[in-house]
């Protein structure tokens, strides 16, 4: 095991407990490792390259700091810049051999490490072991976490988890035993994502893999398309029987209907973001701060704890950055999938890749991460960005295509 591959394994686990209530929060490790790496980048490598889409991201994020200056218990100017440090690391902020490898390696450890996460989350649902952070709101109380603090992290895994195994049983050359292996694990994840009950990730998890059917060459391949369409049946029909197995998502569908909104649950907060850009619209409101509130109860909270929830990513985007903002990440998010799109006609590998980017693009659109930096989804789509990035469109890569599909 060479020395960057035993960096990535360290910082890949460190990640990987993030969303563990039972391990102690390991941040000022991580941020030790990740300063060390890219230090040890920008003395190494000769060949460095900055990505000039992130780069003015930061930078219309600066200037709209020094022209809004948020009130000081939202921490923006301190949040920015761990913001700017996590994404240096792991995004195509900056490119070079050293970040490459190990980002490609980080990749590859961490959808390992989900699917233990999703499989013993299974075995705890039937344990009756529930681990959700009782501190949360307590309308979430009943949601089921496995052995996460939420459901709400629970569920996007499972979804990044089903797009891989998935892929791997259509596009993969597994021997038989390897596709029994997989077929049982994709029924764990399908069961897994049920039950934790989040309707944004089944309908982004449903989309994603509809595209990987899209792309699939039916006529060579049929007999094993028939046979994954016998196991989900067979393992989605008992689990509507079994009530239990969509209590939640039936719970929140009888709250949406008795307010007559499927996003009953989102409504206020999209509406607030939208508020806030319109009377901000060049550079928003500033960076992780916000000026109008779903309630009074919900004010004083965010003022006496300086945690946000936004609602959506990418309306967090639009209020906080303003139009600029969000005309940047939205071309950087085109320019990758107009190119994954591309790419696809050499390898199936980058099959896989535009499924797990299409995912969290609408998972982002109900759940705000992508600018909060202490985030295990914030971790999974900007490491996704960063390897697209630099093995799909610059070409720079070392941690090859082959590479992972020989080792997945």
């Amino acid at each position: 095991m060479n020395l960057l591959l035993k960096i990535a394994v360290i910082l890949s686990i460190i990640k990987l407990t993030l969303p563990l209530p039972f391990i102690p929060n390991l941040t000022i490790l991580w941020l030790v490792g990740v300063i060390i790496c890219l230090g040890w980048a920008l003395i190494k490598d000769k060949k460095l390259q900055v990505s000039i889409p992130l780069l003015l991201f930061c930078l219309i994020i600066l200037v709209g700091l020094f022209i809004k200056q948020p009130p000081i218990y939202y921490r923006s100017l301190e949040r920015f810049i761990l913001f700017v440090i996590n994404i240096s690391f792991l995004s195509s902020l900056i490119v070079s051999p050293t970040l490459i490898e190990i980002r490609g390696h980080m990749l590859h450890i961490t959808l390992i490490g989900l699917r233990f996460i999703v499989v013993a989350s299974f075995i705890a649902y039937f344990l009756g072991i529930n681990l959700a952070n009782k501190n949360i709101s307590i309308d979430y109380r009943w949601a089921f976490a496995g052995i996460t603090s939420q459901s709400m992290i629970l569920a996007p895994c499972c979804g990044i988890c089903l797009i891989e195994t998935l892929w791997k049983i259509l596009y993969g050359d597994s021997s038989r035993k390897q596709l029994l292996i997989q077929c049982g694990l994709l029924i764990m994840t399908i069961w897994t994502i049920l039950v934790a009950g989040s309707r944004g990730s089944l309908i982004a998890a449903a989309l994603s893999t509809a595209i990987l059917f899209y792309y699939y060459p039916f006529k060579k391949r049929l007999l094993k398309y028939i046979i994954l369409i016998l196991i989900s049946l067979t393992f989605l029909v008992p689990s509507y029987i079994y009530e239990n197995a969509t209590y939640t998502i039936d719970k929140k569908m009888i709250s949406a209907n008795n307010q007559n909104s499927l996003t009953s649950s989102r409504d206020e907060k999209w509406e607030a973001r939208l508020m806030e850009f319109k009377e901000n619209p060049i550079l928003g409101v500033g960076f992780a701060s916000q000026t109008h509130f779903t309630s009074d109860d919900n004010m004083q909270w965010i003022e006496k704890t300086g945690s946000l929830e936004s609602g959506s990513s990418w309306l967090s985007i639009l209020s906080m950055t303003g139009i600029l903002g969000f005309i940047v990440i939205a071309i950087f998010n085109i320019k990758m999938l107009s190119c994954l799109i591309k790419a696809i006609k050499r390898t199936p590998f980058y099959i896989l890749h535009l499924c797990l980017l299409i995912f969290l693009l609408i998972h982002g659109i109900v759940e705000a991460w992508v600018l909060y930096s202490g985030g295990f989804i914030f971790y999974l789509y900007w490491l996704l960005t960063g390897n697209l990035s630099t093995n799909s469109i610059d070409n720079h890569r070392t941690y090859t295509d082959e590479y992972f599909l020989e080792n997945s």
